[in-house]
């Protein structure tokens, strides 16, 4: 499989002619409505920012069409303001992945636009700000005097980047871009009074300044001390101001993370100049000042005080060597040997992979170093119900790779380092393997040819880093590394390591087993010895009785087990009983062990195998559990022998609706993979129909759905079962819907298709079947309204004909009193015919108006059902348009409601749904309007009467 990088290259051409393409969509949209092009901007920066964050990985590839995509941006910028959100994170997208500086390479140098882009620095979105602050960046550095641009354009730059600098805390991308203004602007050659009044305020209004103040003066101080060199004075005045907050604690992590930076910089500039004694100071200060304070030293501290010391020392390998390797002591004598403060030694590990990369580590401390970071490769703490150490062994991996990639030699310290990295490949965490693979792919790369004793050297490094890239990595042991090279180097290494994780956790025995078979093989590390009565000791001691029975070198057998009665106490021996019985029939003791046991742990694949190798089971304690134990519903029908009366109880609990649905759905599922010789297709014939409802919703759908893969796995689809899935097939529920059509044509399921295989039905109780599941559907309220809408389109399209009509007429029967389906069913039929009317959809052929009337009058009459209520009386006002002869008794109807119907809702639903309609012309409306429907009047049923004539 392609790595991530191989693939953003490989996606480059498509990725970059999608950004071209949307760039233009953005300038398209210049000719829409002022909604519509908000929408658009919106939608397409989205996609924009999407497709430049693929390239994270590989930004360069980005670089060759950059500057074409800037010009676009900003062009479409400042023509449209409403674009400045969407174009903002676009180009801030492009400057996080290509950095801010080569960006704002490819901002126009105009001049002219000063005065634009420093309005839109007072701009409320940050966006905009952002945008304008790194295009003036750019602009701040033209070749001639600043102030021809105009007499008070430096205070309006100074004025437009302090805004962002103290708006916020949390090095926000404009306080960046401010940052990179501010500073540029002051390291002008005619700036330098600016520069010098700027230090004098700083030292001044310090202590006054709040947090976000000193965060932004931090980050131009940052970036100053790159573009110009301070007076020993303004040296002084910063390097104070830091150390006294740093001292009383008044400082946050963002201001401090910028103050490492700043204090390494000063600390660069001291030793230029020879002025060890100050280096000393500040190295104190970053080191028991900071690193060795009481400050919560999160992760990004730690990384910047990493590489403030590493470039301190790179600077001392220039100025002065015997400091360098002070100072390098030092830091490597911060750990000592029991030291567990987590982001010490995470510092400390990083600062000495930083200062190797950079190859300024010395070659006596080469060694030393490696063996340092080798006593933290397996490093944990315990915390609660977790164990922290991810980080140091992270950075131990780190510091390795940085020596090893400066050797040139082996030792035979590099072969006890292999053995702990291959150890990590096998059982540490999945950034920990990869971490791993890393590094052994470099020392084999560099070092293999004195570490390989073997006659093919190069073709054995070669296929030995080749499997290595192929090993599929995850959370869990890496048993595929043993499977992988088994037969290639001697894997003894493992073994106790494997112990001790099969001792903590658990693991596979076959594995340890295979372990400590393995035949001779070439030794890549010295070979392990293996103890095999502590292992046993251990394994005992541990109670994986169930690992002891997998090794064949274990001879004792199951006597530990003879008597066993389990309790609660004894649920680390559980697997190992388990084990015992696998090929053993229970006794009424074992029996009760496993039922017991079966409650208590996911054993699934233990109680599979036990059971299967019963010649009977006790099935009346068997059905006392059952009902309550999910793994014993996985695999009872696992049985090899169950009797037709044993099988009819098990259906009998199948169907009760009273039993938790998902110990159903498992039995089912259970019964799909055994069938026994006794089962019939016609004894799951109801399941199809299982609509239990609870608080959770409509649990039966999974005894349907587990009901549906049995007939499909066993190939049981006779003319009933046809009948439930055609019925199935029109459910609301996505999944079963898809599971029948599929089991019924072989085809992926689309509404539009369901309507095609509609026109394949020729018997009649298959259409019958059709239009029930369908009206469950199309005629739902409440559900997906895009499935709704979708069945209903489609609908429209096959056009119903009146034999259709006919079958709807036919579900509409009073419900018996408790069914529950069939008062559904009514509902969604009755909601299916008003929706066709209300689309104004005509038949083809003339259909029985009057049998409708006749029908929905009979469902009305005698319920409290609103709903079904107020569909009919819409349906009423359709069938009098449509049926001029039913339009008096249908009109009377709706006159007696008003009149003598005890419900005041339903009164005001004829007056304000139904009667609305009837109202015709302007003065009968202004009459219309005045009713009060809860309160009618004599005279207002005159001239209700007077509308329905």
């Amino acid at each position: 499989m392609d790595s991530l990088n191989d693939q953003v290259i490989k996606k480059s051409p498509q990725l970059q002619d999608e950004i071209k393409r949307l760039i233009i969509e953005l300038k398209n949209a210049m000719t829409l409505s002022e909604s519509d092009k908000r929408l658009l901007y919106q939608t397409t920066s989205a996609r924009l920012v999407t497709i430049i964050n693929e390239f994270e990985l590989q930004p360069k590839l980005l670089e060759k069409q950059l500057g074409s995509y800037i010009n676009d941006l900003c062009a479409l910028f400042l023509e449209d303001d409403l674009a400045g959100d969407a174009i903002g994170n676009v180009i801030y997208t492009f400057a996080k992945v290509c950095t801010f500086k080569t960006v704002a390479l490819f901002f126009s140098s105009d001049v002219y636009l000063f005065d634009r882009l420093i309005e839109k620095c007072n701009d409320s979105n940050e966006a905009v700000r952002f945008v304008s602050l790194l295009w003036l960046s750019n602009l701040v550095l033209v070749p001639f005097p600043i102030e021809t641009i105009g007499n008070d354009i430096r205070k309006r730059l100074v004025d437009g980047a302090q805004i962002s600098l103290t708006t916020f805390t949390n090095i926000s991308r404009t306080q960046v871009a401010a940052s990179i203004l501010y500073s540029r602007l002051l390291s002008r050659p005619d700036c330098k009074h600016l520069l010098d009044s700027y230090f004098e305020r700083v030292v001044t209004t310090w202590p006054r300044a709040n947090s976000s103040q000193k965060l932004g003066t931090l980050m131009i101080v940052n970036k100053l001390l790159k573009r110009v060199e301070l007076s020993q004075e303004q040296t002084k005045g910063v390097y104070s101001c830091i150390i006294g907050d740093i001292l009383v604690s008044q400082i946050s992590n963002s201001s401090l993370i910028y103050s490492i930076k700043v204090l390494c910089k000063i600390a660069v500039n001291y030793i230029k100049h020879g002025l060890f004694e100050n280096v000393a100071e500040v190295i104190n200060n970053l080191i028991n000042d900071i690193l060795l304070s009481d400050v919560t030293f999160e992760t990004n501290l730690r990384y910047a005080m990493a590489k403030a010391m590493a470039a301190i020392v790179a600077q001392l390998s220039f100025a002065a060597t015997n400091y360098q390797s002070q100072l390098v002591q030092f830091i490597v004598d911060l750990i000592n040997t029991d030291e567990t403060n987590v982001p010490k030694i995470h510092t400390t590990l990083l600062t000495l992979g930083y200062v190797s990369l950079s190859k300024n580590l010395p070659m006596p401390y080469q060694t030393s170093c490696i063996q340092l970071a080798s006593r933290f490769l397996f490093f944990r703490i315990p915390k609660g119900t977790v164990s922290i150490g991810n980080q140091v062994r992270d950075s131990a991996c780190f510091l390795i790779w940085s020596i090893v990639r400066n050797l040139k030699h082996s030792s035979p310290l590099i072969s006890t380092v292999l053995v702990n990295l291959l150890q990590m490949l096998v059982f540490d965490e999945l950034l920990l393997k990869r971490c791993s693979v890393a590094v052994i792919q470099e020392i084999l790369g560099r070092l293999g040819s004195e570490l390989v004793n073997t006659a093919n050297q190069g073709e054995f490094i070669v296929n030995f880093v080749s499997k290595l890239g192929l090993i599929r990595l995850n959370q869990n042991i890496c048993y595929d590394f043993i499977e992988s090279f088994y037969y290639d180097i001697d894997l003894s290494f493992l073994v106790a390591p494997l112990v001790d994780v099969i001792c903590e956790q658990d693991g596979n025995g076959v594995y340890l087993n295979k372990l400590l078979q393995q035949p001779e093989a070439m030794e890549l590390v010295p070979k392990s010895v293996i103890d095999f009565n502590d292992i046993v000791c251990r394994l005992k001691g541990a109670n994986k009785w169930h690992v002891l029975f997998q090794l064949d070198a274990f001879e004792e057998g199951y006597q530990q087990f003879d008597d066993f009665v389990f309790d609660e106490s004894k649920l680390d021996m559980i697997k190992g009983y388990f084990y015992s019985l696998r090929y053993k029939q229970l006794t009424e003791s074992d029996w009760h062990n496993v039922l017991n046991i079966s409650r208590h742990a996911n054993l699934f694949e233990e109680l599979k195998q036990v059971i299967s190798n019963q010649d009977g089971i006790p099935i009346q304690e068997i059905l006392h559990y059952l009902p309550h134990d999910l793994n014993l519903s996985r695999t009872i029908f696992n049985s090899r022998n169950i009797d037709v009366s044993q099988y009819e109880s098990l259906l009998s609990l199948m169907k009760d609706p009273h039993v938790n649905y998902a110990i159903r759905a498992n039995l089912i599922d259970n019964l799909a993979a055994n069938v026994p010789p006794c089962f019939k297709v016609q004894d799951i014939y109801s399941l199809f129909d299982d609509y239990t409802t609870t608080d959770q919703g409509d649990v039966g759908s999974k005894v349907r759905i587990a009901t549906i893969n049995l007939v499909v796995k066993n190939n049981l689809i006779d003319g009933t079962v046809k009948l439930k899935l055609i019925r199935l097939s029109g459910e609301l529920m996505d999944r079963i819907r898809y599971l029948s059509f599929k089991a019924l044509t072989g085809e992926s399921f689309s509404w539009r298709r369901f309507f095609l295989y509609k026109l394949e039905l020729k018997e009649h109780q298959c259409k019958v079947e059709f239009w029930k599941g369908v009206a469950f559907t199309t005629g739902s309220v409440i559900g997906n309204t895009k499935i709704i809408n979708e069945s209903f389109r489609e609908m429209l399209r096959y056009g119903p004909n009146d034999t259709d009509f006919d079958i709807w007429l036919a579900f509409l029967k009073r419900p018996e009193k408790g069914d529950k389906r069939q008062a559904k069913l009514v509902s969604s039929v009755l909601q299916l015919i008003l929706k066709l009317l209300d689309a104004n959809y005509h038949f083809e052929c003339p259909v029985n108006y009057h049998s409708l009337f006749v029908k929905c009058y009979n469902l009305h009459i005698n319920t409290k059902n609103s709903t079904r209520v107020s569909a009919i009386l819409q349906i009423f006002l359709h069938i009098s348009q449509r049926c001029p002869q039913l339009r008096s008794r249908i009109y009377g109807r709706f006159l007696w409601i008003l009149t003598n119907h005890p419900s005041q809702e339903l009164k005001a639903f004829v007056g304000e749904h139904i009667l609305f309609e009837l109202v015709d012309g302007k003065d009968l409306l202004s009459r219309y309007e005045l009713l009060d429907w809860f309160d009618i009047t004599q005279s207002d049923l005159l001239f209700i009467k007077s509308v329905l004539e």
